[in-house]
């Protein structure tokens, strides 16, 4: 049976829009005073009636009944998950999930009862963590109290409460909260681990925000504690070091171009490129080459017309020697101070 509601407003304070909304809700209580909202659900969906009558969708306790119902029969079927918003649509209760509930089925289940202790439907986890058995959520996560509770979740399922810097974007995407990174922490977790209360700084993470590295002092700093924690000269840092000191972004972004010693001469170092193995790709940019040959006759002594192949391969040009000849390579140095 449709429950009548006592509805109060004070007099005088009514609009347009609440004057059709209450007697839109009038109008069905009369029509449908004696007929159980499940069953004009039923009616609905088996083709009895073309459409739910005029009110129900603005009468709460009703479309809660409904949505009870409706939930109890999908987990007879599905017993370890809630309907989604198509399960809704399939069962010809479109213009409840999407105008009643806004799209949202989380708060469909909120209205209905099922996150309140007191209910007869009542689901701890659904109250708990219901981005843990539910899709698509991002209405949840505008309160940041949600949020919170959410990374804290995070946190403790992950084990990784003595390893917050072990937290990663992708512990969130596995977890259905990505939208708390994507939406509110520009997908940052060490920014939803600040937020939900927990003391780290980007310094700590194994994997660094995206803009950390942009602080070209914070870039220095981290350079100059890996070649000092290594045990190597800087002539002697590869790319794979800083691969291993978790240091890959800063080569790989336009910071340095993939360039190990860019970096290494940016924190300070010194560093002999004439011993330095170089890429084809290297030796592919003339400017490399001008600046070899370069350094090549000034340790040598010799004239750019006596530079000889020896002297390319013994002072780390192999790989110029390799792509160009003699000419070619002199022709590109002669360039530079034309």
């Amino acid at each position: 049976m449709v429950k009548r509601h006592v509805i109060r407003y004070h007099v005088g304070s009514l609009t347009s829009g609440e004057e059709r909304h209450l007697k839109n809700i009038r109008d069905f209580q009369n029509k449908c005073s004696n007929k159980d909202p499940v069953q004009i659900w039923y009616d609905v969906r088996n083709g009895s009636l073309k459409r739910f009558p005029r009110g129900f969708l603005e009468d709460d306790e009703s479309c809660a009944e409904v949505v009870r119902a409706f939930v109890k029969e999908y987990k007879s079927h599905h017993s370890e998950s809630y309907p989604k918003v198509y399960d809704f649509s399939d069962n010809k209760l479109s213009g409840l999930i999407h105008k009643k509930y806004e799209g949202s089925p989380y708060r469909a289940f909120v209205e209905a009862g099922f996150t309140e202790p007191d209910s007869d439907v009542f689901d701890p986890v659904l109250k708990e963590a219901p981005w843990s058995i539910l899709d698509n959520m991002p209405h949840v996560f505008m309160k940041e109290y949600m949020r919170v509770k959410a990374v804290k979740w995070l946190v403790e399922k992950t084990g990784k409460i003595d390893r917050l810097q072990e937290i990663t974007a992708d512990d969130f995407k596995k977890n259905n909260i990505v939208v708390v990174l994507d939406r509110y922490n520009n997908g940052s977790p060490v920014g939803a681990l600040i937020e939900a209360g927990f003391e780290i700084s980007p310094a700590d993470m194994k994997l660094k925000p995206t803009d950390y590295w942009a602080d070209r002092f914070i870039r220095q700093k981290a350079i100059i504690e890996m070649v000092t924690k290594s045990g190597k000269t800087p002539d002697e840092i590869k790319l794979n070091d800083f691969e291993m000191a978790g240091l890959w972004t800063i080569i790989n972004r336009d910071y340095y171009n993939g360039s190990p010693i860019k970096a290494l001469q940016d924190a300070g170092f010194e560093v002999d490129t004439l011993k330095r193995k170089k890429s084809n790709r290297f030796w592919q940019d003339e400017k490399n080459v001008r600046v070899a040959v370069t350094e090549i006759c000034k340790k040598t002594g010799k004239p750019l017309n006596d530079i000889t192949y020896n002297d390319l391969r013994t002072n780390g040009c192999s790989g110029a020697v390799a792509i160009y000849d003699m000419n070619t390579i002199k022709k590109i140095a002669t360039s530079a101070s034309s």
